[in-house]
């Protein structure tokens, strides 16, 4: 990966004046064909809460090194256990990392070249097993908890799970516990998508196949 020429000094012009605790821009995606400027859905500044909303809500773009931060954000206890290997660790520390966020900006400023890798470890490893999503859930639930969000945030959380499980988790087995609560969850207020993706979870084979579709005409 590269980083553009004056990137880091776009970034800092945002936080120097101690307004913005954390400043993100956008990014490129480069493969082997092609170049794609990914963009935030929205422009502009949120309050940690709304982060941890728009995280939450599978709107974030924001891995980890896309953005810059001030120091004092990362003293917080926000890390997973030392000894457990998670998937997706960017979305999770930030989820944690929320509740100490007064105040953070999206740009629309490319500030890193990030070139795709079929084969590392985040798109091809073993971080895509099913119990590495039921542990990566179980802390998740377990730090809302503690900051008395749970049952607020409870819906959006089960959508996000339905959306691992499906786009993010290999060689679903059916008889774990996580997956029959997962197919177990009334999806009446799911976004459609979701919706659609929560009953297709029912038949895993049927699943990957409407995936593989998808990507072959998008």
């Amino acid at each position: 990966d590269t980083v553009p020429y004056q990137a880091l000094e776009q970034l800092y012009s945002y936080v120097a004046d101690g307004t913005l605790d954390m400043a993100w821009g956008r990014y490129m995606r480069v493969t082997s064909d092609r170049q794609t400027e990914v963009t935030h859905p929205v422009i502009g500044v949120l309050s940690g809460r709304q982060f941890l909303d728009y995280l939450l809500d599978l709107r974030c773009i924001c891995a980890s090194w896309g953005c810059i931060s001030r120091r004092e954000l990362w003293l917080h206890d926000i890390y997973p256990p030392d000894h457990l290997r998670l998937p997706s660790e960017d979305v999770f520390t930030h989820i944690m990392l929320s509740q100490y966020v007064r105040r953070m900006g999206l740009f629309s400023d490319i500030v890193y070249n990030y070139y795709y890798n079929p084969q590392s470890l985040s798109i091809a490893g073993p971080l895509h097993r099913q119990e590495l999503w039921s542990r990566y859930f179980a802390l998740i639930r377990d730090n809302l908890r503690l900051r008395g969000l749970l049952d607020e945030l409870e819906p959006q959380l089960r959508v996000m799970e339905v959306d691992r499980m499906a786009f993010q988790t290999r060689d679903i087995d059916r008889d774990d516990e996580w997956y029959r609560q997962v197919i177990d969850y009334p999806d009446n207020d799911f976004p459609v998508k979701h919706r659609l993706l929560h009953r297709l979870l029912r038949h895993p084979r049927l699943l990957r196949s409407a995936i593989a579709l998808r990507r072959l005409f998008r």
